[in-house]
């Protein structure tokens, strides 16, 4: 079993009522977010370098708002909101 070589033999245990669930669920879907967000942040940061369609052209008149790549991936990742949904 490939989780053996991983995980604890004993997370591979069966849902028992009245026992602790075992952390593997948890940790695997943590980790399954942890992924999805450096593949999305990834995807962002290659396409406000223009690096899939060239030069971005913008919608409104004035232009796209300036923002720091990195300050708004730290507001992003610091934000509760979606760790509170996961729990």
């Amino acid at each position: 079993d490939a989780y053996l070589s991983v995980f604890p033999s004993e997370w591979l245990r069966e849902f028992e009522e009245g026992v602790t669930p075992s952390p593997l669920g948890l940790t695997l879907g943590i980790l399954a977010v942890i992924v999805g967000q450096f593949f999305t942040l990834t995807y962002h940061w290659c396409h406000i370098h223009g690096l899939f369609t060239g030069d971005l052209i913008p919608i409104q008149k004035k232009g796209p708002e300036k923002h720091s790549f990195w300050m708004a991936t730290a507001e992003h990742l610091s934000q509760p909101e979606g760790f509170v949904m996961l729990g």
